[in-house]
């Protein structure tokens, strides 16, 4: 983009903490600026040890299910850790006799094997976002199940996988159910995974995967501030049997540690050319994010000694389909020269890891508000390297770069966690 000609810029280069020629600037605080925190890393099953450290064999009642011809889970002391130390937990269903009887006044059969993870998953303003995985071999007809359950009441229930096919929850006294048809073949790994995410004051959105492909999509009531246990389980029916085992591994539990902290700014500095505010539309910079997502929490723009005071619109889109993913209004009314002033996004949006955006900033010519970057002279930056900035960009009828990394117009920035 050259002096006089009207185009818009998707200033990406985004900005906080920022030293330039014009001056310095420091990180600004937000709620949210955690990092994800592993829970279990899916070596808890290595040693007898490290499994006693996470997880309880313990003792769970199925209840009266006389019209099902179900037992009850009486002892589960047959969860056992393999001696060989190739990280899989053997669950064994154990046939007994002269136990007595079942709540259905049936004789007990089996020993079923039950397994409790120590730590509570409660998704909070803390913790708003988990991440559960595992990994499960089983054999024979047998009730095989992973899930979660309420530590102080029940429901909330979430079901990963229970028997061989439902992906579905329990909330509010009801069943809000999706079965899917996993059919998994006997002797066979098969992984089951469910993300977390707390959508609002009220909801948590469940997303459920089996073997990688994603089988449910659901938001719901009545998980939040609640904490629960997940548990493995393996029963038989009364009449079914002798079953072997069943198999589990790779069991990894992360959460999102969002409380307390401060956001960061991507951009670390820059150096300023000359100011303009000659030139009407959209300036910026396209980057591109690392090898992991981040999430954007603010967009900023850059107050000039010369700003008389306006409301800019700000964006960041998509650089496959132009499309925005946030929108913010900042203004620099009353604000400090030489520093970037910010507006908050009304939720936090996740920028994609290896993708790339325009970030951009809408300038009118001749309204006292001025910016920087143009001809042969652009915005130079430094950013804290969980992006990089390809160019500069701007936007009239469509999208155009200018400028190499680390060159961008503007300038620009957001704060991301």
């Amino acid at each position: 983009m050259t002096n006089g000609k009207t185009r818009t810029v998707f200033v990406i280069w985004l900005a906080v903490c920022m030293m330039t020629a014009v001056g310095l600037t420091g990180i600004q605080s937000s709620v949210h600026a955690g990092a994800w925190e592993t829970v279990l890393n899916g070596t808890e099953f290595n040693s007898a040890s490290a499994f006693s450290n996470a997880y309880n064999n313990g003792t769970y009642t199925l209840g009266a299910h006389c019209n099902d011809t179900e037992i009850d889970y009486s002892q589960s002391y047959q969860a056992y850790v393999d001696s060989n130390g190739d990280g899989v937990l053997n669950m064994l269903l154990s046939p007994v006799s002269g136990q007595g009887n079942n709540t259905c006044g049936q004789p007990i059969k089996f020993w079923s094997a039950v397994v409790f993870g120590k730590s509570q998953i409660t998704v909070n303003s803390t913790y708003p976002n988990w991440t559960i995985s595992g990994q499960m071999n089983m054999s024979g007809v047998a009730w095989p199940a992973f899930w979660l359950t309420g530590v102080n009441t029940w429901p909330p229930e979430i079901d990963l996988a229970d028997k061989t096919e439902a992906l579905y929850n329990w909330y509010n006294g009801s069943w809000d159910t999706n079965d899917v048809a996993m059919n998994p073949t006997p002797g066979t790994w098969h992984t089951y995974s469910l993300a977390l995410n707390q959508v609002d004051s009220t909801n948590v959105q469940l997303v459920y995967s089996y073997d990688g492909v994603q089988k449910s999509n659901q938001t719901e009531p009545g998980f939040l501030n609640n904490p629960m246990w997940m548990i493995f389980d393996y029963v038989t029916t009364y009449d079914n049997g002798p079953v072997s085992s069943l198999l589990v591994k790779n069991v990894v539990v992360k959460r999102y540690n969002a409380g307390g902290g401060t956001d960061t700014s991507y951009v670390t500095g820059q150096t300023l050319p000359a100011s303009r505010n000659d030139w009407t539309g959209w300036v910026g910079c396209k980057f591109t994010v690392g090898a992991n997502p981040i999430t954007v929490t603010s967009l900023g723009r850059w107050v000039a000694s010369q700003n008389a005071g306006h409301t800019h619109s700000m964006c960041i889109s998509k650089v496959s389909d132009g499309l925005h993913v946030a929108d913010a209004i900042v203004s620099t009314t009353g604000q400090p020269a030489g520093q970037y002033t910010y507006a908050s996004l009304s939720s936090g949006v996740t920028l994609n890891a290896n993708t790339a955006y325009y970030l951009l900033s809408y300038e009118t010519a001749g309204n006292g508000d001025y910016w920087y970057g143009g001809g042969t002279t652009p915005v130079t930056l430094s950013t804290t390297g969980v992006a990089s900035v390809n160019s500069g960009a701007y936007y009239d009828t469509a999208y155009h770069t200018q400028f190499s990394a680390n060159q961008s117009f503007g300038p620009s920035s957001f704060k991301y966690h």
